[in-house]
């Protein structure tokens, strides 16, 4: 009887440290679970702040009002997520930066910026300099004295779902950067440009916009490939590294308050624009780097700038051209060897055709009716001169002989 007694004890305490074992090992599995599931506390901030700590989510908890702090939201981490959670970022029009992400080299920063309004800020809303790899979703940056986003030397950033109006010079403007992906895009009423793109090499168009409207809800449309376009009205249309290409009867037009926005060509030969206008702009036409294009039947009238700019591009065709009342109709700025052809010139503000640093360029058969139809400047005018003078001297000298 004992000895039963024995066993049943000992089968007892087995079970009951069995149980005890089970129950540690579950509250040990819930810890775990507890430990490696829940995020990182998050952090508030209600004023103007820097953004120090990397991996962190940041998060607005107040509306920032008039601030005369000029790099106000200063994210200085990487891998950081600032949710402004629809509270506003609102500058002093003295002030920098709403949100000011600067590196010293180009890096990726890894940084998510969402659900914030960020107006009024001097310089830029929004500031990147060499960030890469980036997300700007749910984004107002209306109303800043210069640029509602501004990226500059910053590659493969996300910008979703943003809205940029009313500002004092560029809505977006991207600066030596590619590979950024535009998408859902509202720009409007910017003074100069809806967006603008500074495109130093072919290797900064590589850029994608998708579903971008600009001034007087009109498309804005950007081909970094060969595009045949036709039968269009757009607030602005970019071609950037995109030869080979064929547009026609396309129209520019921004907004109908502003003179703002442009056909700009950046990077791009051996293309055709026929029958377009862009008037009533910023530029008429914008060429840049861009050689061996033939622009025909064009009207190119009343823009803020110029009607047609050439600028380091040569052995282009213009014919049948109209550009009238613009500050200067065509400036030929460092291009070579383009032809002018069959055109009416007259009635701008400065000088009908402009020629800066530029020769062995044709201009024939075209009207011109204006205080000052023609400028020269640069080396190229004393060459002219010295030409001219010994065209006269030789005239000269042939009469006095005879």
């Amino acid at each position: 009887m004992g000895h039963h007694w024995f066993k049943n004890h000992m089968r007892s305490k087995r079970k009951a440290f069995l149980w005890i074992w089970r129950m540690w090992g579950f509250i040990i599995l819930v810890i775990l679970a507890i430990v490696f599931t829940t995020p990182c506390l998050a952090i508030n901030i209600s004023g103007c702040s820097v953004l120090n700590q990397p991996g962190e989510t940041y998060y607005l908890t107040a509306d920032i009002i008039n601030s005369g702090t000029s790099h106000c939201i200063n994210i200085y981490a990487n891998n950081v997520t600032l949710d402004c959670q629809w509270h506003r970022i609102d500058g002093d029009d003295s002030a920098d930066y709403g949100i000011y992400i600067y590196r010293s080299s180009q890096e990726t920063t890894n940084i998510t910026i969402k659900n914030c309004i960020v107006t009024d800020w001097y310089s830029a809303n929004i500031y990147f300099e060499n960030a890469s790899g980036n997300t700007l979703e749910n984004i107002v940056a209306n109303s800043g004295r210069r640029y509602g986003i501004y990226l500059y030397y910053s590659s493969s950033n996300i910008l979703q779902n943003i809205t940029a109006n009313s500002n004092s010079l560029y809505g977006i403007y991207l600066s030596h950067s590619s590979s950024n992906i535009l998408q859902n895009v509202t720009v409007k009423e910017n003074q100069y440009y809806d967006i603008y793109f500074y495109a130093s090499s072919p290797s900064h168009c590589n850029n994608l916009l998708q579903n971008v409207t600009g001034s007087g809800d009109r498309p804005i449309e950007y081909y970094n490939y060969s595009i045949n376009l036709e039968n269009k009205t757009l607030a602005e249309l970019i071609l950037c590294n995109a030869s080979n290409s064929n547009i026609t009867n396309i129209t520019i037009k921004g907004s109908d308050t502003k003179k703002n926005n442009a056909l700009l060509v950046y990077h791009t030969t051996n293309s055709n624009f026929r029958d377009i206008n862009s008037s009533y702009n910023y530029y008429g036409i914008y060429l840049r780097s861009s050689s061996s294009n033939t622009l025909q039947n064009v009207t190119a009238n009343s823009n803020s700038l110029d009607g047609i700019r050439l600028y380091y591009s040569s052995s282009n065709t213009l014919q049948n051209i109209t550009a009238n009342s613009n500050r200067y109709g065509i400036y030929l700025y460092s291009s070579y060897s383009n032809t002018i052809a069959n055109s009416t010139i007259q009635n701008n503000s400065q000088y009908d055709i402009c020629i800066y640093k530029s020769h062995s360029n044709k201009i024939y058969n075209t009207l011109f009716n204006s205080s000052a139809n023609f400028h020269f400047s640069g080396a190229w005018l004393a060459i002219l001169l010295i030409v001219v003078l010994l065209i006269v001297l030789i005239v000269l000298y042939r009469t006095k002989m005879d």
